[in-house]
């Protein structure tokens, strides 16, 4: 009787693990196919769970500068390129972003690395986000790519700065004082990091999870994101993206250049859809797929807008992979022609708001060519952030040379 007993009471444990199993498991394969106010959130936010993924270091602090040099590095701001203030998902298709925008999505990352205690800061014309790292809310600004840090390592504050009379930080600030520009926002920053309470009282925002006001049921489908990837890993999550770029919604969706960009007349909703894919692929690092979509748009759509933003992206791609002569090939293709003024060189392109960073790949490019003649041409003509410290690393190289 006894033995009868125990064999009932197990099985109703079983039952009732493996319908507490199939509750806790079931919604992520059926929220998916919820409706798209819904679905869309969920895609959204394990999104940012995977690209925060991706970018976890071997430490807080390694973790930390990924963030802050993916979106740095990812997030630009475009001459002819419209905010839209949405979300942090769609500054990452885009890869458009202001410091508002870049702030942002780097505390979204850091908040799904487990770190939750960010905030914006209102300075002169300006906004960035910080982070309190050991007790103490330190400057991580990937819009203007400056963390600041001692002659310790350690990370400074805006109160340090008021203080402080070290002059080189990261890198940066030294390098752009090499620049045409001398008073460039990097090295012009005692004038930029003072309180503005256009918004706030000394211009210190709520923190991240006040800030973003989520409501209760965001929340839980936020948390039970985290919960399904986290037990199902990458290939829910290919899965996941798959059913989202395979659904009505973006089968339909209209080419958003009006909305995004300028002065936009190009419509093409076929090639817009195929460029939206194409960057949501690149956000799950699903290189292959990418590419694949950048080359069909540049196939079949040759003379829209999205060809063009598809040759860049797929020249940066290539030169991530080290496979120089065809990005080389795709950035000369966006430069229509060479003109002399004044001596210098200067291109026109057909997409002249990206001109900045083509010419600074091809700089990138010239130098492991070992062109450097030729890579300090190109740099000269870019005003992207980081040309003024491959223009200062040339100078040392010389230096040492002479």
């Amino acid at each position: 009787m006894s033995y009868l007993l125990k064999s009932a009471n197990l099985k109703k444990l079983f039952f009732s693990m493996s319908v507490l199993i199939l509750f806790l498991l079931l919604p992520a394969f059926i929220i998916p196919f919820a409706p798209e106010k819904v679905s869309d959130f969920y895609y959204r936010e394990i999104t940012y769970s995977k690209v925060a993924k991706d970018l976890i270091g071997n430490s807080k602090d390694a973790t930390l500068i990924n963030m802050f040099e993916y979106v740095a590095n990812n997030l630009h701001t475009y001459k002819n390129s419209k905010l839209v203030d949405r979300n942090s998902f769609i500054d990452l298709v885009r890869g458009v972003g202001w410091c508002d925008q870049q702030a942002f999505l780097l505390m979204h990352l850091l908040n799904k690395s487990g770190v939750s205690k960010t905030r914006l800061r209102d300075v002169q014309g300006h906004t960035y986000s910080e982070v309190r790292v050991a007790n103490k809310w330190v400057v991580v600004d990937p819009y203007s790519s400056l963390i600041f840090l001692d002659n310790d390592g350690q990370y400074l504050g805006i109160e340090d700065l008021k203080n402080s009379n070290i002059d080189d930080f990261m890198g940066i600030i030294k390098a752009s004082l090499k620049s045409s520009k001398p008073l460039s926002f990097s090295n012009n920053y005692q004038n930029i990091f003072i309180e503005n309470e256009v918004r706030w009282k000394n211009g210190i925002g709520p923190e991240f999870i006040e800030y973003r006001s989520y409501n209760l049921f965001r929340r839980l489908f936020e948390v039970y994101g985290a919960y399904a990837f986290s037990v199902f890993g990458d290939k829910y999550y290919y899965w996941l993206q798959d059913q989202y770029l395979e659904s009505d919604r973006i089968k339909t969706i209209s080419d958003q250049g009006s909305k995004w960009i300028r002065n936009y007349s190009d419509t093409n909703d076929n090639a817009f859809r195929l460029f939206y894919k194409a960057r949501n692929y690149i956000l799950a690092n699903r290189v292959e797929s990418a590419v694949n979509s950048y080359k069909l748009i540049i196939k079949e759509f040759p003379n829209s807008y999205w060809a063009k933003e598809s040759k860049y992206n797929l020249a940066i791609l290539y030169y991530k992979d080290e496979n120089y002569l065809p990005s080389k090939v795709l950035l000369l293709d966006l430069l229509l022609n060479y003109k002399r003024k004044n001596n210098h060189t200067v291109i026109d392109t057909n997409r002249d708001d990206i001109n900045d960073l083509v010419t600074y790949y091809l700089g990138l490019i010239s130098l492991e060519e070992g062109y450097i003649k030729k890579a300090k041409e190109y740099f000269l003509m870019s005003e992207y952030k980081y040309s003024p410290i491959e223009l200062y690393k040339i100078d040392i190289f010389d230096g040492k040379m002479k």
